[in-house]
């Protein structure tokens, strides 16, 4: 510092720790950045793993539920058949998770002799038949889930036999699957011999007697079979549906069952060592995370650790190093220059041209390691407004492979060029007014590669300002949904195809229902003229078979007018109006008159609103409810109440009995066509009239229940959507 003034000097320093001071915070900026980064990446990650599990234990699913349509597609399938079709779905090589899939049998006490003699006997498949097949564990039970059909049978013998109801836990979660005719897995299992050392756990699913009505739990219990089984090894599993797929090489993963009945258990780690522990072990680094899975009513946890090699790319790591070398060697050049205009301007002029040009290049570099790290799937396009003609002046390299277009072949161009033939001008025209207006815009729109095929991009465009608030850029980001667009169309045009196929069925029932009448009429006729000319002029014998021809023709046209009223109640085509309820109701008693005066009923109201509705529809369904209030009556006369009352944005309307009343278990069956829970002989009737309430209903867009209990009485609720009038 020879020959400096004091005040110089001083100058020089506060320079230097200006310098240092800004290159501190500049590295900060970008090792934090990196760090996010870094983050970022191993969240995405640790989502596409999560789902790829769930994707693929799906299929897993599936194969069981094939397995299971096996039994529904015939009346019984033989161990041979079971055998074959194991065999063809190529299980051990497809599926590796599964160590076994077999059929449990359910076997009576009465039923346990016999159906052991027939499986020692059965040599469809081995040719020896299997003479040592005993029911175990011994003991006497009312009922029997015997593990019958196993593939492979090699290495699953000591489950060939197993009573599944002798153990407690299995037999719980049976009875469940019985009942529910729903999936259903079991925890852990690793007291019964096969799963010895071995981290597994069932899968079932029921089997049910082909053709059997399943309306309620009790028909489910009868008309069960057995089980569908497939028993899964939880470290083969997850190797199977990670390795040689997908799993980052920086990313070790645990996999946890969280509701074990004795605690939390390992089900899976990557080292292929099963240890049944609670403890999560300690990050290789500073990212782990964990995220709950559902399986069935099982819930696993999976734990994420990112290994000390995972993050970004090199370039991204040492960014930071870079920052921080230049900042520094920035700053002591700043120093020597100081330094150097103290003594020589010549020697300072040549040192800030060094120093131009290394800037220059150091922010060339910064430049290049930036694109690097920004570098994502999605395509990325940042426009100059500033231009003429809004020209491209970036794009990464997702945009080249999601376009087929190379960065140097669109440079200076618009994005128009990504246009075609079917490009919606909508939809353009909006991206140019959210330009004009410098405002964000997200679409949909059909672009087209370089390679001339069209692709449906989801872009989202956003306005960069300055600090000025000027603005300097536009960037895009685009991503192909071309087959979520595929799925939207399909699905689209399947429920075109389910609403016509619904309308040419109602519109079968009711030209079917309607052409019945004629033949039918003249049945009745000519049976009235034979009761005129012949009863009492022929045998006893003869005049009961008249009176049961003329019982059988008078049900069935009561059966076809209700019919076509239920085919009418869809295809009644006139437009909904304001309907005053008050009328309505009035209508309904009118035509129920000598109902109400032979029972004694008394039928009372609230005031009724007016409702955006069918009128004779209406009419329909409070004559139908009313009815039935009187026909199911009890020893007293007949109440009927009818009321009505806003609920959100809808008006509910009640009607409420005090007859026989309804057992809950029968809430659902009720509305079910043709469904009647009393003999003709005590109620008369054809079992359509709740439906035809239901129908009628719901295409008003409303929802139609019931209340009630045995001897109690009942309340039927329906609601109709409040619309303008």
């Amino acid at each position: 510092m020879a020959g400096q003034t004091p005040k110089k000097a001083a100058i020089a320093y506060i320079i230097l720790f200006s310098a240092l001071l800004g290159t501190f915070l500049a590295w900060l900026f970008v090792r934090n950045f990196v760090q996010e980064q870094t983050r970022l990446k191993f969240q995405t990650e640790v989502t596409e793993v999560r789902v790829l599990i769930q994707e693929r234990l799906q299929l897993y699913m599936d194969v069981l539920h094939g397995v299971q349509g096996l039994f529904a597609a015939t009346e019984s399938v033989n161990r041979d058949e079971w055998s074959a079709y194991i065999q063809g779905t190529s299980l051990r090589q497809k599926y590796p998770g599964v160590s076994s899939i077999g059929f449990i049998e359910k076997v009576s006490a009465k039923e346990k002799n016999r159906f052991t003699s027939a499986v020692r006997s059965d040599t469809s498949v081995s040719p020896q038949g299997y003479p040592g097949f005993v029911i175990y564990p011994e003991g006497e039970r009312a009922v029997y889930f015997v593990a019958n059909y196993l593939e492979p049978l090699f290495g699953n013998e000591s489950l060939f036999g197993f009573d599944l109801a002798s153990d407690p836990v299995l037999k719980g979660v049976l009875e469940k699957v019985r009942d529910s005719g729903e999936l259903q897995a079991t925890g852990v299992i690793d007291w019964i011999k096969s799963f010895k050392d071995k981290t597994s756990f069932m899968v079932f699913l029921p089997v049910y007697k082909k053709n059997s009505r399943l309306i309620s739990i009790q028909d489910r219990r009868m008309a069960l079979q057995g089980f569908v089984v497939a028993t899964f090894e939880t470290q083969n599993l997850f190797s199977d549906i990670l390795f040689g797929r997908y799993l980052n090489p920086g990313i070790d993963l645990d996999v946890f069952e969280e509701n074990a009945q004795d605690g939390r258990k390992l089900l899976y780690n990557e080292e292929g060592v099963v240890v049944r522990t609670q403890e999560v072990r300690k990050p290789f680094s500073g990212l782990m995370t964990k995220v709950y899975l559902n399986f069935s009513d099982r819930v696993w946890s999976l734990c994420f650790y990112a290994k000390s090699k995972f993050g970004i790319d090199s370039i991204g790591k040492l960014l930071p190093k870079f920052v921080l070398a230049g900042g520094l060697i920035l700053s002591f050049l700043l120093f020597g220059i100081f330094q150097a205009l103290s003594t020589s301007r010549l020697q300072a002029v040549r040192l800030a041209e060094e120093m131009t040009r290394d800037l220059r290049e150091s922010e060339a570099v910064l430049r290049l390691r930036d694109r690097a790290i920004s570098a994502t799937s999605d395509g990325i396009v940042i426009t100059d407004p500033n231009q003429p003609d809004d020209p491209i002046i970036y794009v990464n390299f997702g945009f080249e492979k999601l376009t087929g277009y190379k960065s140097e072949e669109v440079m200076g161009k618009n994005c128009r060029f990504l246009q075609g033939p079917d490009t919606d001008q909508a939809t353009l025209e909006r991206l140019r007014n959210a330009v004009d207006q410098k405002k964000e815009c997200s679409v949909v729109i059909k672009n087209y590669r370089r390679n001339k095929k069209p692709f449906w991009n989801a872009l989202s465009i956003s306005p960069v300002f300055d600090a000025k608030g000027a603005l300097i850029h536009f960037v895009g980001v685009q991503r192909d949904v071309t087959e979520l667009r595929r799925a939207e169309e399909a699905l689209i045009q399947r429920t075109e195809e389910l609403k016509r196929s619904n309308r040419e069925l109602e519109e079968f029932a009711y030209v079917a229902s309607h052409d019945l009448q004629e033949p039918l009429r003249k049945i009745a006729n000519y049976t009235e003229l034979l009761v005129k000319r012949y009863k009492g002029k022929v045998d006893p014998g003869a005049d009961k078979f008249i009176d049961y021809i003329i019982d059988g023709a008078t049900r069935m046209q009561t059966l076809i007018r209700d019919l076509l009223t239920y085919s009418r109640s869809g295809r009644d085509d006139k437009l909904f109006e304001s309907t005053d309820f008050m009328v309505v109701i009035k209508e309904a008693l009118e035509n129920l008159e000598t109902a109400i005066q032979d029972s004694g009923a008394i039928v009372t109201t609230d005031p009724l609103p007016k409702v955006h509705a069918n009128t004779l529809q209406m009419i329909q369904v409070l004559q139908n409810l009313i009815g039935n209030a009187i026909k199911y009556r009890g020893a007293e006369p007949p109440r009927v109440h009818v009321s009505a009352k806003t609920e959100g944005q809808n008006w509910l309307f009640s009607v409420k009995d005090n007859g026989i009343g309804i057992d809950p278990q029968y809430f659902d069956r009720i509305f079910v066509i043709f469904q009647r829970l009393h003999t003709r002989a005590e109620y008369k009737g054809t079992g359509i009239g709740l439906s035809i309430c239901k129908k009628i209903v719901e295409r008003h867009g409303g929802h139609i229940w019931v209340e009630s209990a045995e001897g109690k009485g009942s309340a039927f609720y329906f609601t109709i959507p409040i619309r303008d009038l």
